[in-house]
């Protein structure tokens, strides 16, 4: 139901098996839903989100410039008191892993990683003089993966723009010899 451009939800197919929010597939909601969707959090930059079922346990962090509703099937949380970047490393961490695979609930068909479970993640965190670098390097790197990504999605879509046209003898290149 496309009402605006800003009303969509963040779906289990816009994170990517990197950790990564891919909107180039965005899902639609009306104002009045939207505004019920986010009665409890709107989703914006440096939050989480955590997969409760299906990829349980995979974790995204929201890039600059997005603000949605959160879909299904996710947790969102919000650092407050931790670097998100040093976040991010951790919450994709063996260790991370770990205590996920331990904290899952079983249900009728599968199994699944609640809010309950998540607030028993236990986070390492070191101390500050570590924490302060670490942050930074992981803040500068993910960073510039992420607009690594931004353009390699521009030129993809610049790519399916331009070969139906060069295919059909719209557009060709010139000799410049």
């Amino acid at each position: 139901s496309f009402e605006d451009e800003n009303y969509y939800l963040l779906q289990l197919e816009n994170l990517t098996s990197s950790g990564y929010i891919d909107l180039s597939e965005k899902y639609f909601i009306t104002k009045e839903d939207y505004l019920n969707w986010t009665s409890k959090i709107e989703i914006q930059e440096n939050d989480f989100v955590i997969t409760n079922a299906g990829r349980t346990g995979a974790v995204g962090m929201i890039p600059a410039g997005v603000r949605c509703a959160l879909g299904r099937n996710f947790t969102a949380i919000r650092p407050t008191k931790i670097n998100p970047y040093y976040l991010r490393m951790f919450l994709q961490s063996s260790y991370m892993e770990m205590q996920v695979k331990s904290n899952l609930d079983s249900g009728a068909f599968f199994k699944s990683f609640n809010v309950k479970s998540i607030k028993e993640i236990q986070v390492l965190i070191p101390v500050q003089k570590i924490l302060e670098r670490a942050s930074d390097i992981f803040a500068y790197l993910v960073k510039k993966i992420e607009l690594e990504l931004s353009e390699n999605r521009e030129l993809a879509a610049l790519r399916d723009w331009l070969l139906p046209m060069l295919m059909n003898g719209q557009v060709g290149f010139k000799d410049t010899e």
